[in-house]
């Protein structure tokens, strides 16, 4: 019974961060987590963190993917023949996922706008404000440093600009947002929807 419930672990298609994980890995070959986490920092336009790339290491030694052996006291992570085959799997896998936001902020005004703090919210938005800033500031200096000659890096680059698009609009949201919380722009607004108005008469 077990036996049948059982997938096989060459049908599955890994995720995106165990993805990440088995392709640099099948890349450079074996490795320490460290390493791994270190390259896939520097190549993916998002932030990941060493827990990340841990808990990717964890599902893929489970899946059959990954095999780990111990080298001067340090774990050192393999790719076996079922990872190579997950690989492939994934990069042959049609692209299905639509980009979905999680983010906490959001859900705290969709979900409790009215009851929030005025206080608290503008501190939380001048936050994530300050976290994309620092955010954007580390991918144009990645993006600065890729050669855009060469394949890969010109792939690269290209991926670091999407996300450098997106941080620059959810950017962009946020000072709109806090001008709001603080009132202003107001009568600007009011004048622009007057404008029109007349306009349309």
């Amino acid at each position: 019974m077990a036996r049948q419930m059982r997938r096989s672990a060459t049908r599955l298609v890994p995720q995106a961060m165990v993805a990440a994980v088995l392709a640099d890995l099948d890349r450079h070959g074996p490795d320490r987590l460290w390493p791994v986490f270190r390259r896939i920092q520097a190549a993916v336009p998002w932030d990941v963190t060493d827990g990340n790339v841990q808990g990717a290491m964890t599902t893929c030694v489970k899946s059959g993917w990954l095999e780990v052996s111990e080298v001067e006291g340090a774990k050192v992570y393999a790719m076996t023949d079922t990872g190579r085959e997950a690989v492939a799997s994934w990069m042959n896998a049609r692209t299905e996922e639509i980009p979905t936001q999680r983010d906490e902020l959001v859900l705290r005004l969709a979900l409790l706008g009215d009851e929030l703090d005025g206080d608290v919210l503008l501190n939380l938005v001048a936050d994530k404000e300050h976290r994309i800033r620092v955010r954007l500031a580390r991918l144009r200096e990645l993006t600065d440093d890729l050669d855009g000659s060469d394949p890969l890096e010109a792939a690269r680059k290209d991926a670091f600009t999407w996300a450098t698009d997106l941080l620059e609009t959810e950017l962009d949201w946020l000072r709109r947002l806090n001008a709001k919380l603080r009132g202003e722009g107001k009568g600007q607004e009011e004048t622009t929807a007057h404008t029109k108005t007349r306009n349309s008469a």
